[in-house]
């Protein structure tokens, strides 16, 4: 995997070859590559993207984890520090916005890979139990009129030692600007439970 991706210890990867035609592929790769710097179980079993439900549906979750990797096209990174933010959607209306941290090192940079990992009970500020079933939408909003584009983007839910995807889209090539289109100001994830 060393000569897909080059990882640093500061949250970010870039990839070595910036082909990304095959960045299914290349992601998917990462993604079992990660379980190790995660210490997670692989989210999918094979190539095939097969489904497997790794974590019991009433165990309570501790964070979401979110992966994105920054396409490669003109003025595609975000250069102000603040950065953008995830909402999540739960059962009964209730939404809960945070802020992705801010990693060690620049953040959404062309060709690279980011990983923000957000605790539901200290990011989201949820003090109950919060299951996989519970959420009804994860979205990228802006919190910064520096645009950024997304290739591609896929989250994990944890809980103890467990981990499961969450959502899964691939090149999508969306922009996340706070003074562009409407539709830029955010982009709904693809649940995949």
């Amino acid at each position: 995997f060393q000569n897909i991706f080059k990882f640093q210890k500061d949250g970010h990867f870039y990839l070595n070859n910036h082909d990304m035609t095959t960045v299914n592929i290349l992601v998917i790769l990462g993604l079992l590559s990660l379980s190790s710097i995660i210490k997670a179980a692989p989210a999918i079993d094979s190539l095939d993207n097969e489904r497997k439900d790794y974590i019991a549906p009433r165990a309570c979750l501790d964070s979401l984890y979110i992966m994105a990797f920054t396409s490669g096209i003109e003025d595609a990174q975000t250069k102000d520090a603040v950065g953008h933010a995830v909402e999540i959607g739960l059962a009964g209306r209730v939404t809960q916005l945070s802020l992705l941290p801010n990693n060690e090192g620049d953040d959404y940079q062309k060709h690279k890979g980011d990983l923000w990992k957000i605790s539901f009970k200290d990011d989201f500020l949820l003090d109950y139990c919060v299951m996989k079933y519970d959420i009804k939408s994860i979205t990228i909003m802006e919190n910064s009129n520096d645009g950024w584009n997304i290739e591609t983007i896929v989250t994990f839910i944890k809980s103890g030692n467990d981990y499961e995807l969450a959502t899964s889209d691939f090149h999508v090539k969306h922009w996340i600007d706070g003074n562009g289109d409407d539709s830029h100001r955010h982009l709904e994830l693809t649940l995949v439970f």
